[in-house]
């Protein structure tokens, strides 16, 4: 081959390489299919079977039964051995947020005031419903994330998705979902401090 044809055919893949690495960067997220389910228990039993969770079920636990209004999220990846527990929330002693991993300690973090007026008010909007996002048809990877959202001393939300995480879901669900969503990504942002 001659040089010249060869510089013409290395940028002509090139080209075509970085064409579709673009095309790729434009696709959204996977859009995993969401449904209301009933009720949750019989989701929820899949969780109460992980060593993660029962690591943080007495904090599940407080959450549920101490917390007025608030977010809790737990994230747990089997494969990696990795597992998150945040909660965020109001309680009889005023308004905290804490972190816990399954290798590390329990760490306080300070909310922006302005994250928690929102989670607040969007969480007091919330109509009751539980959630379920299916993505195993995006991943073989089994990823197990539950969100509970709590206003009033009442659960408004619960959120799970054992494949991907809470954020692969098709956001455009509901009115109601959206608002979960906007809750979660001002939680998350915290997640990971």
């Amino acid at each position: 081959m001659k040089p010249m044809f060869k510089k013409l055919l290395t940028a002509f893949i090139l080209v075509l390489m970085m064409t579709d690495f673009c095309k790729a960067q434009d696709k959204p997220a996977h859009n995993c299919p969401v449904t209301i389910i009933e009720s949750s228990d019989e989701k929820l039993d899949m969780f109460n079977k992980l060593d993660a969770y029962k690591t943080f079920q007495k904090d599940i636990d407080n959450f549920k039964k101490n917390t007025a209004s608030g977010i809790l999220i737990f994230k747990y990846n089997p494969e990696a051995g990795t597992g998150r527990l945040l909660i965020a929330g109001k309680t009889n002693k005023g308004f905290s947020c804490t972190i816990k991993g399954l290798k590390s300690p329990a760490e306080e973090i300070k909310m922006d005031a302005k994250d928690v007026t929102v989670i607040e008010s969007n969480a007091k909007a919330l109509s009751t419903e539980n959630y379920y996002a299916n993505c195993s048809k995006y991943s073989d990877d089994p990823n197990f994330n539950m969100a509970i959202i709590k206003s009033d001393n009442q659960v408004k939300v619960i959120y799970l998705a054992d494949f991907e995480d809470l954020f692969s879901a098709d956001r455009n669900f509901s009115s109601n979902f959206k608002s979960t969503m906007q809750i979660l990504d001002i939680t998350n942002k915290y997640l990971y401090r």
